[in-house]
């Protein structure tokens, strides 16, 4: 997310402000594009095979009159992946795909596991192993003189 950033701010001193503010709907798009992907393999146990399928069928609003897979160039998002990671991208104002321009969000495949699955919260014992209350004793302040 921090590079992704950073590729933004960059972005900024190189274009006017209204491709700076394209370029960071398009990032924080993408970001959301990965995350339901993600979710949509936890709960389904399946990778979308077609983007603009999966975007549209997914993602609502009642501000948005457009199509909602494309771009803020008007260019669809693109998706690609392989058997370790997936990647969802925009080809940019030139609309060409690996160049400069290009805002890309690559997530590496984690096998999931369900809620049911996560291991418990550990907690400290409060107790001694014969039976006794442990006293918390804050530490000392060593004086250096």
């Amino acid at each position: 997310m921090f590079y992704l950033m950073l590729q933004t701010v960059n972005a900024v001193s190189r274009y006017s402000p209204v491709e700076a503010v394209r370029q960071l709907k398009a990032a924080l798009d993408l970001q959301q594009i990965a995350d339901a992907i993600e979710l949509e393999h936890m709960t389904n146990d399946r990778w979308p095979t077609d983007i603009r399928k999966f975007i549209n069928e997914n993602f609502t609003t009642r501000i948005s009159k457009g199509d909602l897979s494309l771009d803020p160039w008007g260019k669809p998002y693109g998706y690609t992946i392989t058997e370790s990671w997936f990647a969802v991208y925009s080809t940019g104002r030139d609309g060409v795909k690996g160049t400069p321009d290009d805002i890309v969000v690559r997530r590496y495949k984690t096998p999931h596991r369900g809620l049911e699955n996560r291991n418990p919260p550990v907690r400290r014992k409060t107790t001694h192993p014969q039976g006794r209350r442990l006293k918390y004793h804050p530490p000392t302040k060593k004086v250096y003189r």
